[in-house]
């Protein structure tokens, strides 16, 4: 059975069309989002938190192979003086 997933570009709320919303929680949802498209710039997408995950793991996984790499260099440079 496939699954469907809402495109990458698909505002997260599209996904909730269907979610039952109370008076009370869709007026707190307008005021939200229209704090948001005032201040876009206290706004992180979606997109730029992907990013900064995904940079940060990536930054992570280099620095394990760079301390690897030393790791092996100086086994190396220890046998070779020694």
């Amino acid at each position: 059975m496939k699954i469907e997933h809402p495109s990458p570009a698909a505002e997260p709320w599209e996904a909730l069309e269907d979610v039952p919303l109370t008076e009370e929680q869709m007026t707190e949802l307008e005021r939200h989002m229209e704090h948001c498209r005032l201040h876009p710039g206290e706004v992180t997408t979606l997109d730029e938190i992907k990013s900064r995950i995904l940079g940060v793991t990536a930054q992570s996984r280099l620095e394990r192979k760079l301390q690897q790499v030393l790791t092996v260099v100086r086994a190396a440079n220890l046998t070779s003086n020694g």
